[in-house]
């Protein structure tokens, strides 16, 4: 009942906060400052809403029905993207941060995530998470990198699963394709 319930506000936020970022034109991603320490402002964090049009379709994601910030509140001065898949069945996003992958695991802001296996991510070493709502990635997967400016966090999620129920796809398989083609465009 609570995943239920977790999933149907989750589809709900994503439904009802969709907008348009970042501009067409972009040839590459703009950077902006965080300043949420001394060390992290000097850091320079790409938008993942800036990502050309043309990478983020041939990933299969629809540019145009997106949310354009990070959702969590632990994610506070991250960027991030979200976007629907054109198979209509998952959400995927991209989240960028000011933080390695270690730093991150050690954060107690993002304890509901857990550490699954080292992977890599195109050819960098990258690092697979669940979280604790869905420890066997029924329905949300999670690949983390290290990145000059810290880390990208790529995600893919079914938003709602009826108990029961066989989920559509494989959130993994997701996860893994599209942070392999968006990689190297986020740093």
């Amino acid at each position: 009942m609570k995943r239920q319930l977790l999933a149907l506000l989750l589809g709900a936020a994503l439904t009802g906060t969709v907008t348009g970022c970042g501009s067409d034109d972009s040839p590459g991603i703009a950077s902006e400052t965080t300043a949420s320490s001394t060390t992290e402002s000097t850091r320079a964090l790409p938008n993942p809403c800036d990502l050309p049009e043309q990478k983020v379709t041939a990933s299969d994601l629809i540019t145009t029905d997106r949310i354009t910030h990070p959702v969590g509140s632990e994610f506070a001065g991250w960027k991030g993207c979200i976007w629907k898949s054109r198979a209509g069945w998952y959400d995927a996003g991209v989240y960028v941060g000011p933080m390695t992958v270690a730093e991150f695991r050690k954060d107690s802001r993002f304890g509901d995530y857990t550490a699954v296996a080292p992977t890599t991510v195109a050819s960098k070493p990258g690092t697979d998470f669940a979280d604790r709502l869905d420890p066997d990635r029924r329905e949300r997967c999670y690949i983390a990198a290290d990145m000059s400016y810290g880390m990208v966090w790529f995600m893919a999620r079914i938003p709602y699963v009826r108990d029961g129920e066989q989920a559509p796809g494989d959130p993994c398989v997701e996860v893994r394709r599209i942070s392999a083609e968006l990689v190297d465009q986020m740093g």
